[in-house]
């Protein structure tokens, strides 16, 4: 047995001599456990752990359980922590398909549809979280993650979008929604490119697009409120102050 983390344990184990029907049937039970094992870790929610750690206190009854609402709520460091909670769980769940199914990276982009997977479900743990009473985040940086992770050159252009339209407009939720929109359309394009115009898988393609859709609907509120002129901008300043509470 040669096991890479670029192929998987699952390639490593069942070779070419496997019955179909078995390697099919046990492909997809463990393709559903990694999917199921990600959700609950995603489930995990870092802002309401770092601010009950820190403070004693439940971030939920003054501000959105994320990493701006605990940045604004508590500063610098209290947000840096739960910045790096969401990116150790959603890596991780990513880790854990990868190690079965391995990460297939192909022209600085996976291939993986099981990543993907369960990358996407991450996700939607920590929007609709099974722990905390179902109060999730607003999923932001674990897209991030999931885009640096399984697509680095399409997160950085999709961190310059977003640099520039919150510079531009001063609005967060406008800059995650507008490269959240934008990412299934990159994701398309670059594969094209790179396989020679060969189109993304539909586990892929489903993940990427779910993915896009549950962004702009935890922001709903937030663009609601840019069209009425209420959100709150960020405002550049010098010397910020970042006593915590």
């Amino acid at each position: 047995m040669s096991y890479h983390i670029n192929t998987g344990l699952f390639s490593a184990l069942f070779q070419a001599q496997t019955p179909e029907v078995y390697h099919t049937i046990i492909y997809f039970a463990i393709f559903l456990l990694c999917a199921a094992a990600a959700y609950f870790i995603g489930s995990i929610n870092s802002a309401i752990f770092v601010c009950r750690a820190l403070y004693g206190e439940d971030i939920r009854t003054g501000g959105d359980a994320d990493v701006l609402g605990v940045w604004r709520a508590y500063g610098r460091r209290a947000g840096l922590l739960t910045l790096l909670g969401d990116v150790l769980k959603c890596t991780l769940a990513i880790l854990l398909s990868a190690f079965f199914f391995g990460f297939r990276y192909a022209g600085a982009i996976s291939v993986s549809e099981a990543c993907y997977v369960a990358a996407l479900f991450a996700v939607v743990g920590h929007i609709f979280p099974a722990y905390h009473k179902g109060h999730g985040g607003r999923g932001a940086t674990v897209t991030l993650v999931m885009a640096l992770v399984l697509s680095p050159i399409v997160a950085l252009i999709l961190g310059a979008v977003f640099a520039l339209l919150l510079f531009t407009s001063k609005y967060t939720a406008l800059a995650t929604v507008g490269a959240a929109v934008l990412y299934p359309v990159l994701m398309s394009a670059y594969f094209q490119f790179v396989f020679s115009g060969t189109p993304m898988s539909a586990f892929i393609s489903v993940s990427v697009i779910t993915v896009a859709v549950l962004l702009v609907y935890t922001h709903r509120e937030n663009l609601k409120r840019i069209g009425e002129r209420t959100e709150e901008r960020i405002e550049w300043r010098k010397g910020e102050d970042d006593a915590e509470k």
